[in-house]
């Protein structure tokens, strides 16, 4: 259906329905009030801290690992592109998929805060965020699931106790102590999260094109 596949496309580019709506799910619980706030935003801290870990991983991942062809430019796979989805991210392998590691780990991340805002985001990332990644043909359903366990994962290990305690609480109350530097923080990891770092991921092209052109020329 036409309007379906247009519609299904402008999702999968936005980063407003991703990684938008993602941190605003973690913005949400940061702020709802509580008893128990400072243990929730201990938690969330810890997953802000597991994203940025997960993310990482992810892309080593996909470039240690045999090269997996997109569903899109696997000349194997009998498939026809929705309408306006033309062939993108040439060269990068889909397995596993950083989309569904980061964003699997925000969603279960909210389950630390509430378990109804947990299901709510989780149904959210695999509906709305995953689901049309496969129907694009960016990723195999292995990508997503494979990604999304290792989200899932990194989440659970760093809200354990031992992390907890050695690492995110101290660094927690640093920054509790300094909202002026925190809050700013807060809000350009919030960002580059939900645009998948792609300012920084283009920053290191450039840098790498920089010197190679500079060793090439010496």
């Amino acid at each position: 259906m036409p309007v379906l596949d247009v519609v299904i496309v402008f999702i999968t580019r936005s980063y407003l329905f991703k990684g938008g709506v993602m941190m605003t799910f973690l913005w949400w619980g940061w702020f709802r009030p509580g008893p128990d706030q400072e243990r929730k935003r201990l938690a969330l801290m810890s997953v802000l801290f597991a994203a940025l870990v997960t993310l990482l991983a992810a892309r080593l991942l996909a470039l240690t690992l045999p090269h997996r062809v997109r569903p899109m430019q696997d000349a194997a796979v009998d498939m026809v592109l929705p309408i306006g989805m033309a062939p993108m991210l040439q060269g990068w392998s889909s397995f596993p998929s950083d989309h569904a590691a980061l964003f699997g780990c925000l969603a279960s991340g909210m389950f630390l805060v509430s378990r109804r805002a947990g299901w709510l985001a989780s149904a959210y990332c695999f509906f709305i965020i995953l689901l049309p990644r496969v129907y694009t043909g960016l990723h195999f359903p292995s990508d997503i699931l494979v990604g999304y366990g290792l989200g899932t994962f990194m989440t659970w290990s760093v809200s354990r106790r031992r992390p907890m305690e050695r690492c995110i609480r101290p660094a927690f109350a640093w920054f509790m102590a300094r909202p002026q530097v925190w809050y700013p923080l807060f809000f350009l990891v919030s960002y580059e999260i939900a645009t998948l770092f792609d300012d920084v991921r283009n920053l290191g092209t450039l840098v790498y094109r920089i010197i190679d052109w500079m060793l090439e020329n010496n």
